[in-house]
C-alpha cells in the first residue's frame, strides 16, 4: 500500500491515469496484499479515492481509444538483436524526455521524430541509414559524434565538428572549462558537454557557446536523405538535473519544430516545471487528445498549451475528480489553437479532449 513510501491511493490513480494515456488498453486496481495489512481505515479511503477518480479514468479511456501515440520514438536498428544489449528494450532517455513534456511514443505508433542515441548507433547497419534519416531525428553530441565514427561514408556528420569536454563535477571548475550555453533572449545555462562548430551554411544554430561564439549547443543538420538532425547537449537521464533547464528545453523544441514539417502536435509553453504530455492522435495524423501531468512535488502555475493540426478548434478539459469544462484560448491561428490549463498540484493530470467528446461520468 505504500510502494515505495510515496504511492498512496490519489498517487496511484494518477499512474494509473498516465498509463492509460501511454497505452495500456486495460488496467486492474488493486491496493494491498496477502501478507501485509493496512488498518480498515486505509483501505476505505483507497476505495472512496477510487470512486472518485473512476469518472476520470473512464474519460481518459474514451478520449484515447482507437488513436495511436505521437511523439518522439527511440529507433532500434535492424542490428539490434546482435549486440549484447538485444534482450532489453528499456532506455533511460525517454524517461528523460517525458520529465521534460516532450511526447514520447514507439516507432509502431506515429511519431514525429525519432531518437538516435548512442545505444541506437550501436545497433545501426548501412540498410538503416536511409530510413533513419530521412526522418526529423534528434540526437545528442556523444551519439552524434559516434555516428560519425562508425559511418565516415554519411555526409552530414561532416556538417558538424564535436569538440568533447572533460566532464568536470564541480561546478566552477566545470563552468571555466567550458563556459555557458546561451540562448538569445532567454539565458543561459550550465552542463555542457561539446562544442559544436558548423561546417556547413545550411546548419541552423540555436544557440552559441560563452566559451567560444563560433561554437553552438543546439543545431539542426540537415541530411542527405532528406531529413533533419536535431544535435543537443543532453538526453541522459542519469545527469544530476533531470529537467533541462527552461532555456535549453525551449531551444530544444523550437529546433524540433524547425525540423518537423509543421512542428510537433503539441507544446507545453510554459518552461520550468517537470511536466509530461501525452499526445493521441486519430488515423488522419490530427491532433485528438492530450494528457498533461504534474511531474513535481509541487503546484504550478497556469499553463499554455499549443496544440498543432488539432481535430477542431474548442476544446474541453478535466482535472480528476472535476467535471469537464471549456479550454480557455488564449490565442488562435491557422496552426494552432493555444489553450490555458488551469495550475495542477503535485502529481495531478489534467485530461484536454475535443469539445465534441461527450464524457461517461457513471
Amino acid at each position: 500500500p505504500h510502494v515505495g513510501a510515496h504511492k498512496n491511493p490519489h498517487g496511484q490513480m494518477a499512474e494509473c491515469a498516465l498509463a492509460l494515456a501511454m497505452g495500456c488498453d486495460s488496467i486492474a486496481f488493486y491496493w494491498g496484499a496477502d501478507q501485509n495489512g493496512e488498518a480498515p481505515e486505509n483501505y476505505d479511503f483507497w476505495l472512496e479515492t477510487l470512486h472518485r477518480w473512476r469518472p476520470f479514468h473512464l474519460a481518459v479511456r474514451d478520449a484515447f481509444r482507437g488513436m495511436s501515440l505521437g511523439g518522439v520514438a527511440v529507433y532500434h536498428g535492424s542490428g539490434h538483436f546482435a549486440t549484447d544489449e538485444w534482450y532489453n528494450h528499456v532506455d533511460d532517455k525517454l524517461t528523460r524526455l517525458a520529465r521534460n513534456a516532450l511526447p514520447v511514443t514507439v516507432t509502431e505508433a506515429q511519431p514525429e521524430a525519432l531518437i538516435v542515441n548512442e545505444r541506437s548507433v550501436r545497433t545501426l547497419t548501412t540498410n538503416d541509414l536511409a530510413k533513419v534519416f530521412a526522418w526529423p531525428t534528434l540526437m545528442d553530441t556523444a551519439a552524434f559524434e559516434a555516428l560519425g565514427k562508425r559511418f565516415p561514408e554519411l555526409k552530414f556528420t561532416h556538417k558538424l565538428k564535436v569538440e568533447p569536454l572533460a566532464g568536470e563535477r564541480a561546478l566552477s571548475t566545470s563552468v571555466r572549462a567550458s563556459g555557458y550555453e546561451q540562448f538569445a533572449n532567454r539565458g543561459k545555462c550550465e552542463k555542457v558537454r561539446a562544442l559544436l562548430y558548423p561546417q556547413s551554411e545550411d546548419v541552423v544554430r540555436f544557440s552559441e557557446m560563452t566559451a567560444d561564439p563560433k561554437a553552438c549547443g543546439t543545431c539542426v543538420v540537415p541530411t542527405e536523405f532528406g531529413g533533419k538532425v536535431v544535435v543537443v547537449q543532453d538526453l541522459d537521464g542519469n545527469w544530476p538535473h533531470v529537467c533541462w533547464p527552461g532555456c535549453r528545453r525551449h531551444a530544444i523544441l523550437d529546433a524540433l519544430d524547425a525540423a518537423v514539417p509543421g512542428g510537433m502536435p503539441a507544446r507545453i509553453l510554459t518552461d520550468g516545471y517537470a511536466l509530461a504530455l501525452t499526445v493521441r492522435k486519430d488515423l488522419c495524423w490530427q491532433t485528438a487528445g492530450l494528457l498533461v501531468m504534474n511531474l513535481g512535488l509541487g503546484e504550478t502555475p497556469p499553463l499554455e498549451l499549443a496544440i498543432r493540426r488539432g481535430v477542431g478548434d474548442a476544446w474541453q478539459v478535466m482535472l480528476p475528480k472535476g467535471k469537464p469544462s471549456s479550454a480557455e484560448v488564449v490565442r488562435r491561428s491557422a496552426d494552432e489553437t493555444v489553450i490555458r490549463l488551469p495550475p495542477l498540484q503535485a502529481c495531478q493530470p489534467v485530461l484536454v479532449m475535443p469539445k465534441a467528446l461527450k464524457v461517461n461520468e457513471q
